[in-house]
Order: C-alpha cells, then structure tokens, then sequence
C-alpha cells in the first residue's frame, strides 16, 4: 500500500511539473512521444523474439511480485523432511502419492527418479542436465528485459530527432519554436524515465530472482539425493539447513499426505534387507 501510495504521489508531482514545463505546447504531442517510447520498444521485441517466450515473460513477471527466496527455501526444506518421512514409513506407491502435490519441478522430478530405482549418481546427472536447459531458458527471457532496458533511450532520441525536424521545417513561426523544441524533447525525457523507472528495475529483480533459483537448487539436489540414500528425515533435514544460510528454519506441514509414525532408521534398513 505505501508503495502504490509512492507511485501515485511521485507521478502527480511528476504531471504538475511536466504542465509548468510545458507551457502553451499541445499535450498532444506529447502523448504521441509517451507512445512512441512506450510501444516501440514493446513491437520491436515482438518482431525479435518468439511468442512463447514473450508469453512465459509475461506469466513470470506476473508471478514474480508472489515469490519470496526465503519462504521458498523454507518451503522446500520441510517438503523434503516430509517426503523422507514418507519413504522412511511407507514405501513408493506413498511416496508417489506425496510427489504429486509438490510443486517445483525439479523436487517432483527427482522424486520420481528415486521411486523408479535410480542410483544417486544419475539422478544427479539427470538433473543437473534438466537444470542447465531451464537455466539457459532463463537466461533468455532475461535478454528480452535486457533489450528493453535499452530501446526506450533510442525510441525517445527518434522521436526528439523527429520533433527537431517538425521544428526547422516550421521557422518562419518562431513563437512555436520554443513549444516545439519542449515537445520533441520530452520524448527523450520519457525514454530515459521509461528505461529506469520501469524496465531496468524490472530486469533487476528477474535476474536476483534467478540468481535464487541457482541457490536454491543445492538445496534440491542434496535433497533428492538423500532420499535415494534413504538417509533419516532429521539427519536430512539438518544437512539441508547449511544451504538456507544463517538461522534456524520454523518448521510447518505442508499437506502432503497423513504422516505416518516415523521409524528408526537403522530399523527399517534392517526390514529392507
């Protein structure tokens, strides 16, 4: 809310001022320069790029304001203290059961792995090939951001290019000089607002975002790997709590599936054999 409140007070200061500069200038004009910086750049990445990435662009960003690294962690972790609770007091057909209401991709993916009797070292394999794919994906949409960091400066100085020209083939007017010069700069003006005020911080928290994921997927992996070790939910969970930094995790279910009473370890690789 106090963001928002941010936003609408900065852009009603921003309009008062935009009115005092611009004087006796049709504001017309200067809706034709916000639209030039603001969807120029938008078609020239829709020429430049595939549709299905600009789609998956769109449902990340609009995802992106829901996702929290540390919640995410955290998240995780007890997912997978739970899931070798399951394995521990159940066996695959529970453990299946429990894999399919987890939601990252990669945990449910190495879930199945270890259900079908996967050693740890092609798991790791698997995985980290998976990981790669997804990873240079999102390297991909991050350049499409990247793109549109840059384009609205260029859009703005065309439309400035443009303005001057409008001006110079109009001199024998010269009490619209003044107006016209106004008008063909505030295109610039917007250009450089739309590339740092919307565009580069958007381009910011993607790539942080990504950089989480690359933190995050330790944390799977040594997960996954423990499960197909079958080592102990508690000894798991302890070891796993090195890649969430500092600080201990408050644990809440996640409902997977009725845990069931959870057995010694050392029991149940007796039972196993």
């Amino acid at each position: 809310m106090i963001k928002i409140a941010i936003v609408v007070l900065s852009t009603l200061l921003f309009l008062k001022g935009q009115n005092a500069l611009l004087g006796a200038a049709n504001p017309f004009y200067i809706l034709e320069g916000v639209a030039l910086v603001l969807f120029g750049p938008l078609f020239s990445v829709m020429l430049s790029h595939p549709h299905r990435d600009l789609h998956k662009l769109w449902e990340e960003l609009l995802a992106m304001r829901r996702q929290q690294r540390k919640s995410q962690d955290r998240e995780l972790l007890v997912q997978i203290r739970q899931l070798a609770r399951v394995w521990q007091g159940a066996g695959p057909q529970e453990l299946a059961e429990a894999g399919k209401k987890i939601t990252n991709p990669f945990l449910r993916k190495g879930v199945d792995m270890v259900i079908d009797g996967y050693t740890p070292e092609e798991i790791q394999r698997i995985l980290e090939k998976n990981y790669s794919f997804h990873l240079s994906q999102k390297e991909t949409l991050a350049g499409i951001l990247s793109s549109l960091t840059k384009l609205p400066q260029s859009f703005g100085f065309i439309g400035t290019v443009a303005g001057l020209i409008s001006v110079l083939a109009n001199l024998n007017d010269k009490a619209s000089i003044g107006p016209g010069v106004s008008v063909a700069l505030f295109s610039t003006l917007y250009g450089l607002l739309f590339a740092n005020f919307l565009f580069l911080p958007l381009h910011k928290k993607y790539i942080a975002l990504i950089r989480d994921e690359i933190n995050s997927f330790p944390l799977i992996t040594e997960g996954v790997l423990g499960l197909a070790n079958r080592e102990s939910s508690c000894h798991l969970y302890y070891k796993l709590e090195s890649y969430m930094g500092a600080g201990e995790v408050t644990e809440y279910f996640i409902p997977l599936l009725p845990q069931p009473q959870e057995k010694p370890y050392s029991d149940h690789s007796q039972e196993a054999q």
